[in-house]
C-alpha cells in the first residue's frame, strides 16, 4: 500500500503523548516521504512544536466542540484524505474520528469500543512499557519477519527504530531556562520538584513536598518547584512556608542524630523557654554528672542565685527549676557553653545557643562521630535556610511545556509523582524519582532510564484504577502516606554521592 499521509490520533494527557514520539519517529523511518499530522488536545499541542517528523500538529477540544462544530471538524478531516489512522489512545472519540473522516485504514488496539472502528487490530500487550506497545502498532502496517526479532529491541517490523521518547525545545527556550538557572547560587545541585498531578490520589502528600524540600535546602541544594498554572497554588504553599519554620523540631533532631551518629553526651537548650527539651539520643547517653556538679556549675552559671532546687538524675528528669531571678539573666554564651562543659564532664560536643534570636544554630566542635556530618546541619547552610532563602524559585505557571522541558535538562534530578514531568524528564534524560501510589510500574507508565527511582509500597489494595482517582477507594491513601520523607531523603543524597 502507498503511504502518503498519515494521522496519528494521541488525544489523552502529557505523557501519554510523550510516549507516542517513538512512534511518530519510527513511522517517520519507515516512510519517509510521507506527511505526518498528529492530532492532540489543546493543552498538549505545544509539546510536540519542533519535532522533525511531525507535518502539522491539530488541536482537537474533545471538552467543548458542540455537534455542529464537531461535524465542521470532521469535514476537514476528510478534505486531508488520510491513507492511514493510528489510534494509540483506546476511547471512543479515537475510533469514531477516522471513521468519519472516511480514512481506509484505522489501526489501533482491540479493547474497548475503539476496536470497532477499525480495520486492522492487535491485543493490547501487558507486561511492557507504553512507548513500546505503542511501537507494537507497527507491526499491522509492515509484516514482522520471521523469526520475529526481539521487541525489546529492533522493532518486529524489522526497521532500525529509537524507543527513546523526543521533545525539541528551541533556543528561546533554553535562554529562558538559563536565565532562571543563573539566578540560583552557582556550584549547588539542582533538583526540580513537581507536586502536583491532574489525579488526586496520585499526588505525594503535600506537607511531605514541603518538609522534603525544606530538608534539601538546609542541604545545600537549589530547589526549583515546577507545575502548571492550576498547580501554582500547590508551589506557593510550599514557598510560603515560613523559613524560620525549617529548623522544626524534626528536622533537628534528625540531622543531628545522624551527624553525631552515637555520641554519649547531648543538650538542646532552649533558654528563652527554660527548658532543657531535645533530648536526642536514649539513655544512657543523656546520662549526667552527679547532682553536686550540676548544682555547682549551675551556680556559677547563675551567677548570684542562691535558690536552686535538686535534679533527680536517676529517673532522668533534667527539670532545673531555677526560682525567678532576674539573675539568670547574666547567663551569656560562653557562661553557659562553659559550665555545660563542666557538667557534661568529658563530654566532646558542644552546643552554642543564641536566647536572644532564638537561632538554634547547634554548632558541633570537634566531634569524632563527625565524620559522617552531611551538609544539611552545618551552620552555613542553616543560617541560608533560616533566612531569606535565595536557592528555590518557582517556575508554576510561567513557563510553558518546552519552556519546563528546556530547563529539566539543565537540572540534576527531577523529583515528581505519576505525572507528566515524569515523561518529560525521561524524554529530555535527566534522573528521575517518582511516587507510584494508585498506579504501579506494570501498567507500563514508570520512568525507563538507567538511574530513574520509583517510590513504592507494597500493598494488597494496589493498584486501584490505571490513571488514579479523586479520592482514595479505601479512605486511607496508605500508598502515599507510607512513603516517608527520610526515605526519599536519604535516597536523594545517596545518589549524589555515589
Amino acid at each position: 500500500m502507498n503511504i502518503t499521509k498519515i494521522l496519528l490520533i494521541q488525544t489523552a494527557f502529557i505523557g501519554d503523548v510523550i510516549l507516542v514520539t517513538p512512534l511518530i519517529y519510527s513511522l517517520k523511518k519507515l516512510y519517509p516521504d510521507s506527511s505526518i499530522d498528529v492530532m492532540v488536545i489543546p493543552q498538549c499541542a505545544k509539546l510536540l512544536e519542533n519535532n522533525p517528523s511531525i507535518n502539522k500538529i491539530i488541536s482537537f477540544d474533545k471538552k467543548h466542540k458542540g455537534f455542529w462544530e464537531f461535524l465542521s471538524f470532521i469535514k476537514c478531516l476528510r478534505k486531508e484524505s488520510y491513507d492511514i489512522s493510528i489510534s494509540p489512545h483506546s476511547s471512543f472519540r479515537s475510533g469514531l474520528i477516522p471513521f468519519l473522516a472516511g480514512i481506509k485504514k484505522r489501526i489501533g488496539f482491540k479493547r474497548y469500543i475503539q476496536q470497532f472502528f477499525l480495520t486492522h487490530k492487535i491485543a493490547h500487550p501487558k507486561g511492557m512499557h507504553k512507548r513500546l506497545k505503542n511501537l507494537r502498532l507497527l507491526e499491522l502496517i509492515c509484516p514482522p519477519p520471521t523469526p520475529p526479532i526481539n521487541v525489546w529491541g529492533d522493532l518486529r517490523c524489522g526497521i532500525n527504530s529509537s524507543d527513546r521518547t523526543h521533545l525539541y525545545p528551541t533556543i528561546q527556550n533554553y535562554q529562558k531556562a538559563q536565565n532562571l538557572l543563573e539566578s540560583l547560587p552557582q556550584n549547588q545541585k539542582i533538583i526540580l520538584i513537581a507536586p502536583g498531578s491532574v489525579w488526586f490520589t496520585k499526588r505525594w502528600p503535600l506537607k511531605n513536598y514541603t518538609l522534603l524540600t525544606q530538608k534539601l535546602l538546609a542541604a545545600g541544594f537549589n530547589v526549583i518547584l515546577s507545575g502548571n498554572s492550576q498547580e501554582r497554588e500547590l508551589t506557593e504553599q510550599i514557598l510560603n512556608t515560613p523559613h524560620s519554620e525549617i529548623a522544626s523540631r524534626e528536622i533537628q533532631v534528625s540531622n543531628l542524630a545522624k551527624t553525631l551518629d552515637e555520641a554519649k553526651n547531648i543538650q538542646s537548650i532552649d533558654s528563652q523557654e527554660r527548658e532543657l527539651t531535645e533530648q536526642i539520643l536514649p539513655p544512657p547517653h543523656s546520662e549526667i554528672a552527679s547532682r553536686e556538679v550540676q548544682v555547682s556549675n549551675l551556680a556559677k552559671t547563675l551567677g548570684e542565685a542562691k535558690n536552686i532546687q535538686s535534679i533527680d538524675s536517676p529517673e532522668r528528669e533534667l527539670t532545673e527549676q531555677i526560682l525567678n531571678t532576674p539573675h539568670s539573666e547574666i547567663a551569656s554564651r560562653e557562661i553557659q557553653v562553659s559550665n555545660l562543659a563542666k557538667t557534661l564532664g568529658e563530654a566532646k560536643n558542644i552546643q552554642s545557643i543564641d536566647s536572644q534570636e532564638r537561632e538554634l544554630t547547634e554548632q558541633i566542635l570537634n566531634h569524632p562521630h563527625s565524620e559522617i556530618a552531611s551538609r544539611e546541619i552545618q551552620v552555613s547552610n542553616l543560617a541560608k535556610t533560616l533566612g531569606e532563602a535565595k536557592n528555590i524559585q518557582s517556575i508554576a505557571g510561567s513557563f510553558s511545556l518546552l519552556d519546563t522541558a528546556a530547563l529539566i535538562e539543565k537540572v540534576d534530578l527531577v523529583v515528581c509523582n505519576d505525572s507528566g514531568t515524569l515523561h518529560i524528564a525521561n524524554a529530555m534524560q535527566t534522573p528521575v524519582f517518582a511516587f507510584f501510589g494508585p498506579t504501579v510500574k506494570d501498567i507500563g507508565y514508570f520512568p525507563f532510564n538507567a538511574k530513574d527511582f520509583v517510590f513504592e509500597v507494597d500493598l494488597g489494595c494496589r493498584p486501584c484504577g490505571s490513571h488514579g482517582g479523586k479520592k482514595c477507594p479505601q479512605g486511607h491513601l496508605n500508598c502515599m502516606e507510607m512513603i516517608s520523607v527520610e526515605t526519599v531523603y536519604e535516597k536523594i543524597i545517596s545518589f549524589f554521592i555515589r
